[in-house]
C-alpha cells in the first residue's frame, strides 16, 4: 500500500544512478485508498556494504480502506421509503464482506406501501478511496401511499343508506389527515328512515399498500323504510 515504488532517497550516488552504501530509502505516504497508520508511519531502508537495502516493510503500515456493506442498515444513511436496507452491490469484496473503492450500491425500488417517483427512481452511492459511500438519498424518490378521507364523500364509495359520509376511522394518520396503510374505515349504522340488517349490519373498508380503502359496500345493508 505504499505509495507507488518511490521513496524519498538520500545518499551519494555513482554515475549509474545506484546509491553507495549508507544511503537511505523512506517510504512515509500510502497510495490513494489506503490509510496510514499513525505509529507505524516510516519504513526506512538502509543501503548496507554489501549494496543491499536493509530494512522492514511492517514499519509503515498502509491499510486499505473499504466501505461496509452494512453502512446502509441505519434507515439515516439510505433513501426515505427504500425497500429494506439492501442496496443492490456491485464491485470488488474483501475477506471481511466490506467492498473496495470505486464499488457502487444502488436502491432503485421503494417498500411496500411507497410508490416510485417516475424521474427520480435510482439512487447510486460510491465507495470512495477513503472507505464512505457518496451518493444522494433524493435521487430515489419513494412516496408514503395513503389513503384519504374524504373518499367516502362521494355516495358511490360507501354502503347504499350508511350514515352520511362518515364511518368510524380507526389507524395513524399523516399530517395532511389521509390514513396510512393497515388503518380501517368502519359503516356500522344506518341513515334515518333506513333499517339495518340483522346479519349485513357493518362494512369495513382497509387501507391497502397502494393507497386504496378496500372493502364490499354491501357488507352493510340499509333498507330503506316505507
Amino acid at each position: 500500500g505504499a505509495l507507488d515504488s518511490h521513496p524519498a532517497f538520500s545518499g551519494t550516488t555513482l554515475s549509474d544512478g545506484s546509491y553507495l552504501p549508507g544511503a537511505t530509502a523512506t517510504f512515509n505516504s500510502c497510495s490513494d485508498s489506503f490509510s496510514i497508520d499513525s505509529t507505524r508511519n516510516s519504513a526506512v531502508f538502509n543501503c548496507d556494504s554489501s549494496g543491499n537495502w536493509a530494512g522492514s516493510s511492517t514499519d509503515l503500515q498502509c491499510t486499505q480502506n473499504s466501505c461496509n456493506p452494512s453502512y446502509f442498515v441505519d434507515a439515516a444513511n439510505r433513501p426515505a421509503g427504500a425497500l429494506d436496507s439492501h442496496p443492490a452491490f456491485s464491485g470488488t469484496t474483501l475477506s471481511d464482506g466490506s467492498y473496495l473503492p470505486g464499488a457502487t450500491a444502488t436502491f432503485n425500488s421503494c417498500s411496500d406501501s411507497f410508490s416510485i417517483d417516475s424521474t427520480r427512481n435510482s439512487a447510486v452511492f460510491n465507495c470512495d478511496s477513503s472507505g464512505n459511500w457518496a451518493g444522494s438519498s433524493t435521487d430515489l424518490q419513494c412516496t408514503q401511499n395513503s389513503c384519504s378521507p374524504t373518499y367516502f364523500e362521494d355516495a358511490a364509495n360507501r354502503p347504499v343508506g350508511a350514515l352520511d359520509s362518515h364511518p368510524a376511522f380507526s389507524g395513524t394518520t399523516l399530517s395532511d389527515g389521509s390514513y396510512l396503510p393497515g388503518a380501517t374505515a368502519t359503516f356500522n349504522s344506518c341513515s334515518d328512515s333506513f333499517s339495518i340488517d340483522s346479519t349485513r349490519n357493518s362494512a369495513v373498508f382497509n387501507c391497502d399498500s397502494s393507497g386504496n380503502w378496500a372493502g364490499s359496500s354491501t357488507d352493510l345493508q340499509c333498507t330503506q323504510n316505507s
